[in-house]
Formats: structure tokens, C-alpha cells, sequence
């Protein structure tokens, strides 16, 4: 059997005291919600499950096609963070914002059991009538992930990345979601915060459909650097976000102190708020930019006053990494995974100066779900199995 994580080790290994030794075998905090006393860990035991991702009828993909997904951009990962909390200007290039944090964030929503959480209870039928077994449904979980991962690439891009330096006497926790929700501006709209380690979070505010906001930067000739903004809240602002953070955990919270953690246990009001995913854009908005990451990373062969950036050429070759050695060990999505028999959408892109901007463009007669739903978007006559 092999151990997958779901959240990535060398991720949950920064919210560790220990200074020495790998991320993942920094030992952390760990708070159950049905134990009483928390317990001390390496990284690299929790967030996981044997087997997790392995396809029982692996196909032409191969057993382990989802978990070497993740791994492509884990390899990575420690190294994008840093340079992602860093303040100074142009800090985080945009190869390691396309390649490495943006997938990393969208495989946040579709990597953790809460997945399989929203996504089994379709398939409920299929399995009471026989015509799937367990074994067919988890291979089917699996798959969509990649799916779901393709297509959640262009709302984390379009979305607002905002990080958050804490004070040092918050001492942030993480769950075994690895996000919760946050209420944002005066009218409250729903956000999303990745807790990256004790003293920063990442701050994902989505942009409505039909808007956009400026994603990359081009310093000099073609040198592109991700836009992402940062912000240094006082301790009042911070009353409750741990608290917020333990309510969204499924069954664990995860800190760099047995204090912080253990707090919640015995805090009367630890609640179970599952992180809300209803801001996220339409599946047809999702599937309408499903290629605009894409075309972001093509793009990047090209500097801000070259006049073939304005096509967004949709290279498929370069964005998976065939032709250009330096990306080759990078992480590209899964060729299988993307949708088949759709029209070529205009890009979400837009050359502005410097600037790329991404929008979330609506598509009349296709994202107004107009002129009617597809059949797999209504739900069919009752006992008709087939149609679902």
C-alpha cells in the first residue's frame, strides 16, 4: 500500500516549530475532533490515506496518473511559497504562479475527501441499482478530480491573490481542507483563505462573471511577474480566524502549538461549517476559460509589446512542456482530462500595456444557459438511470 497525501506534507510541514530537518518530517500539532487531547506528528503521517488516488482499472493512465499530478507540482512547491510571502516587488515569477501555485491552489478544492464528499452522493443511484460498484465509483472520483482541476485553473487565476502577513501572537492553524471561507468588504461576499503557514494566509477573493482584474506583469522584454497583492492586518482584525479556520475542518485542525490547537477542543462553540463552493463560476463559465491557462502559458514566450501576444495562441505543445526544456519538469495538466467536442471559446485574455488581464467573459447563448440546459444539467425522470 501507498500512503497519498491529500494535502501535501512538505505543505502541512510549515506550520511546525522544528527548524531542522525536511518539511515533511517537521513534527506538528494535530487536534481531532473526536479525541480530547491533541498529539504531536511528522508532516508526512497526516493528510493521507493508503491508496487514496490509485485507479483500480488504471486503462491507458497507469494505477497512480492522479497522485503523480499532484507530485508534479509538490516538487516545486516549498520553494514557490517563499517566494510567494515575500513582499518586495516582482517577487513571484510568473512560470512559478502559472506552473506551480495556481495549480496547487485549485487542487486544494478537488483533492481532499470533501471531494469525494460532494462528489459520490451524485452517483448515489449507479451504486443502489448495481450499475457501479464501489471499486467503478472511486476510479470515477479520481478521474474527475482532473477534470475538475482543469477546469477550476482559470477561476483561481482570475481570482484576487491577496496574502496576508499576520502579527506573530495569531500563530495561524490550518484543517485537513487545507481552506475556509471569509466574508469580504462591507457587503460580505464569500472568499476563500489558504492558511500557509503560522504567519501568512493566502486570500483568494473570486471576481463575478463577466469581470477581470490584471493577472501578469512584463518588466523588461518578456520578463513576466504574477500581480499579487499583499496586506498586514492589525491583531483586532484578527479576533476569530482561527476559530473560523476550526469550523471548516472536516475532522482535524493542524498548528505549530499544542496550545493553539488543543483551544479548540475545548472551545464550546467549535462548529462544522463546510467551506462553501457556490461563488466559484458557473460549470459552463469553467468550461467556457478551460483553456485560458493554457494560453497564459504560452503567452509567456512573448513580451508586452509583441504584436503575436495579443492572439493568446493556444500552443498546446509548449503549455505541456514539449517544447520548451526549461518547463519540461513543470507541472502541465493531464491530456485525457480536458473536455472533447467543444467549440474553441474566445480567451478570457486581454493585453493591456504592461499588463495581461484575465476576464471572466460570458458567452451569450452558451453561459446564459440559453436557449435550454443539456440533458446531463436537468435531473431526468424519476427511475431513469440511463439518462443521468
Amino acid at each position: 500500500m501507498t500512503l497519498q497525501h491529500y494535502l501535501p506534507a512538505a505543505f502541512l510541514g510549515r506550520f511546525s516549530e522544528d527548524v531542522s530537518g525536511s518539511l515533511r518530517q517537521r513534527r506538528v500539532w494535530v487536534q481531532r475532533r473526536d479525541k480530547t487531547q491533541a498529539f504531536r506528528v511528522a508532516a508526512e503521517k497526516i493528510g493521507a490515506e493508503n491508496n487514496f488516488y490509485k485507479l483500480n482499472d488504471p486503462q491507458n493512465f497507469g494505477q497512480d496518473v492522479v497522485d503523480e499530478t499532484w507530485a508534479r507540482y509538490e516538487q516545486h512547491l516549498a520553494f514557490a511559497l517563499a517566494r510567494l510571502i515575500t513582499d518586495a516587488p516582482l517577487a513571484l515569477s510568473a512560470t512559478l504562479w502559472l506552473r506551480v501555485l495556481v495549480p496547487f491552489v485549485a487542487g486544494t478544492f478537488v483533492r481532499t475527501p470533501a471531494f469525494d464528499d460532494r462528489h459520490n452522493p451524485l452517483f448515489g443511484d449507479y451504486i443502489a441499482e448495481g450499475l457501479w460498484d464501489e471499486l467503478r465509483l472511486g476510479d470515477n472520483t479520481n478521474l474527475s478530480r482532473l477534470t475538475a482541476l482543469n477546469r477550476l485553473l482559470g477561476p483561481m487565476m482570475v481570482a484576487r491573490w491577496t496574502v496576508l502577513h499576520l502579527p506573530p501572537q495569531v500563530g495561524c492553524i490550518t484543517n485537513d481542507r487545507g481552506l475556509a471561507n471569509i466574508r469580504l468588504g462591507r457587503d460580505g461576499r464569500l472568499g476563500w483563505i489558504i492558511p500557509l503557514d503560522p504567519g501568512h494566509i493566502l486570500q483568494l477573493e473570486p471576481i463575478p462573471d463577466g469581470h477581470g482584474r490584471k493577472i501578469l506583469y512584463d518588466a523588461d522584454d518578456g520578463q513576466w511577474f504574477a500581480v499579487i497583492e499583499h496586506r498586514y492586518p492589525p491583531l483586532k482584525a484578527c479576533v476569530g480566524l482561527n476559530d473560523g479556520i476550526a469550523d471548516a475542518a472536516r475532522d482535524c485542525i493542524i498548528g505549530s502549538a499544542r496550545s493553539l490547537v488543543e483551544s479548540q477542543q475545548t472551545r464550546a462553540t467549535w462548529e462544522t461549517n463546510e467551506p462553501s463552493v457556490d461563488v466559484l463560476p458557473s460549470p459552463r463559465m469553467q468550461m467556457v476559460h478551460e483553456l485560458d491557462w493554457h494560453r497564459a502559458v504560452s503567452a509567456l514566450r512573448y513580451s508586452h509589446n509583441d504584436r503575436a501576444l495579443a492572439a493568446f495562441e493556444l500552443d498546446m505543445n509548449y503549455a505541456f512542456s514539449r517544447a520548451n526544456p526549461l518547463y519540461r519538469h513543470y507541472w502541465r495538466p493531464s491530456y485525457f482530462a480536458m473536455g472533447i467536442n467543444m467549440p474553441e471559446f474566445t480567451p478570457g485574455l486581454r493585453v493591456q500595456g504592461r499588463f495581461i488581464e484575465h476576464y471572466m467573459s460570458e458567452v451569450p447563448g452558451f453561459t446564459d444557459y440559453s436557449p435550454g440546459p443539456f440533458p446531463w444539467e436537468v435531473e431526468p425522470p424519476e427511475g431513469d438511470v440511463a439518462s443521468r
